[in-house]
């Protein structure tokens, strides 16, 4: 690869696969660091995610005509739809931050994610979350497919289960709501989640957004997995949960097919057991009551 005065980066995807990209915004601005770094974001969701990225010199829309006549012939643009190459039937042990920096030509050995904020933006969520005793983020529901979902009783079962922490649940205003949490669906910004998401004990959830928020912030999350898989795109600093079904991952089929078919039943998500998930979050509140009283 030629040294390049401009490489462009057209986001994709849902705000996790955005989050995927970090690690190779920061290898790239390594390896060329005199080149000026341009996202074209395709939603304006991305560019909330990526806002303050030290990485990152300009923004661009991609809805914007103008934004094209910012490069020239010799300037180098990417799209990163790795999405595109079908990975769960062609790249089924290939995690998706290096599918990513393949379509970008960079190596990534640093595989952590970043996400970047302001002191006044925290210092406001932060003591909003100040309210609540021992917080714990709640997203009981993924985006882009139905088929990673959970069954809602089983979430109230675990709410019920620790009654000394408060259960805050975080999505889209349309989605279900889960007895017991405090309600915030629909009434937080991007930023505003990451951030309330920061100064929270834990997150319990489904593989969505918050999954890959998670490691960016230091938080641990215990993360549900069925039509995706963690290898493709978990996180190790996450407790995953994978019962490893011959059929999955089979997200990538099942959005080719409209999404609404699963000839298993969804078995891959409901045989996960309310009781593992409460052990899991267990061990993990238990391991940081246990720092907590080292320092």
């Amino acid at each position: 690869m030629r040294y390049p005065k401009k490489i462009g980066i057209i986001t994709w995807g849902g705000l996790g696969d955005v989050i995927l990209l970090t690690p190779s915004l920061r290898e790239i601005k390594k390896k060329y660091p005199k080149c000026e770094l341009i996202v074209l974001y395709f939603h304006y969701n991305h560019y909330q995610v990526l806002l303050n990225n030290p990485y990152v010199d300009t923004f661009l829309s991609v809805q914007d005509t103008i934004s094209y006549k910012y490069f020239s012939e010799d300037d180098i643009i990417y799209k990163c739809c790795w999405g595109h190459l079908i990975p769960c039937k062609n790249h089924l042990n290939v995690h998706a931050i290096d599918l990513i920096s393949n379509m970008l030509k960079i190596s990534v050995q640093n595989k952590q994610v970043e996400v970047f904020f302001e002191e006044a933006e925290c210092r406001q969520v932060k003591e909003f979350i100040s309210q609540f005793k021992n917080p714990i983020i709640i997203q009981g529901q993924g985006s882009c497919s139905d088929f990673k979902n959970w069954h809602f009783d089983r979430w109230e079962k675990i709410v019920k289960a620790f009654p000394e922490y408060t259960f805050i649940q975080v999505g889209e205003k349309h989605e279900k709501k889960i007895e017991g949490t405090i309600d915030l669906r629909g009434k937080t910004s991007i930023r505003g989640v990451m951030i309330l998401l920061k100064y929270s004990k834990l997150l319990i959830g489904v593989d969505s957004f918050l999954n890959h928020v998670a490691p960016a912030v230091g938080v641990k999350g215990i993360i549900l997995f069925g039509p995706t898989s963690p290898d493709m795109v978990g996180h190790k600093a996450n407790s995953n949960i994978f019962l490893n079904f011959k059929c999955s991952p089979c997200i990538d089929f099942l959005l080719m097919h409209g999404n609404h078919y699963c000839k298993n039943n969804n078995d891959c998500m409901n045989n996960i057991l309310t009781e593992e998930v409460i052990r899991k979050i267990s061990i993990e509140l238990e391991s940081k009551k246990l720092s907590n009283s080292k320092l």
